[in-house]
């Protein structure tokens, strides 16, 4: 977790952005001669600065913000995006599966 002086840093760094923003992700690549399951997708960033005031806005705990933006960052590196209506949609229902409750064992 980090504040909004880091996440305007590697904003203006890496996207040439201005600001802070909520959450940036960077892909790391794998390689295909590592295995599978130690594949490191890549390095999340979340402003616990931006989190608290948009769980503010929105109602509900800093800790939901910051599910939902960490829920948000790894989909990034998933390979969703959010250029686009469709995009877009896709994303939020997958941060809603991602953030659901786990269905009970029967």
């Amino acid at each position: 977790m980090a504040d909004d002086a880091l996440l305007a840093d590697l904003n203006a760094r890496y996207r040439g952005g201005e600001g802070p923003t909520d959450v940036l992700a960077f892909p790391i690549g794998r390689d295909p001669a590592e295995p599978e399951e130690v594949w490191i997708w890549g390095e999340v960033y979340v402003s616990f600065d931006r989190a608290r005031d948009q769980a503010a806005e929105r109602g509900h705990s800093a800790e939901e913000e910051l599910e939902r933006l960490v829920a948000h960052g790894l989909l990034h590196l998933a390979g969703f995006g959010h250029d686009g209506e469709t995009a877009v949609r896709e994303m939020e229902e997958a941060t809603a599966e991602l953030l659901a409750p786990p269905e009970p064992q029967r």
